[in-house]
């Protein structure tokens, strides 16, 4: 299950880095599930800035408002950089496929 925003190109260029996000936490039950979501934003992975987006995330997205409050680990990685490509659909949900996967190999 997946939404999709799409933004004005004015928008679009105003931003450089694409992040991917993934979101792990427990449920009740203690199972451990995954949520993600890309953004385009001015700041790299591993910057106290996408630290902060990632927490004012939970704040804007429907999907990931069921987190907020919730302990969970933010794994972030960088996609590319520049104006001019936009990422398809394809290329996001792969992405957060790679991270999710990547980030699986550490320990829960």
């Amino acid at each position: 299950e997946f939404d999709t925003y799409n933004q004005p190109d004015w928008k679009h260029n105003l931003y450089n880095h694409y992040l991917a996000l993934v979101y792990r936490y427990t449920d009740e039950a203690g199972q451990s599930h995954d949520c993600g979501t890309i953004i385009k934003t001015r700041s790299q992975s591993g910057s106290k800035e996408a630290e902060a987006i990632s927490r004012r995330l939970l704040n804007f997205s429907p999907r990931l408002k069921k987190l907020e409050g919730k302990p969970c680990k933010v794994f972030v990685r960088t996609l590319g950089t520049g104006k001019a490509a936009r990422l398809t659909q394809d290329q996001c949900m792969r992405a957060l496929h790679n991270l999710r996967m990547a980030s699986s190999q550490e320990k829960r």
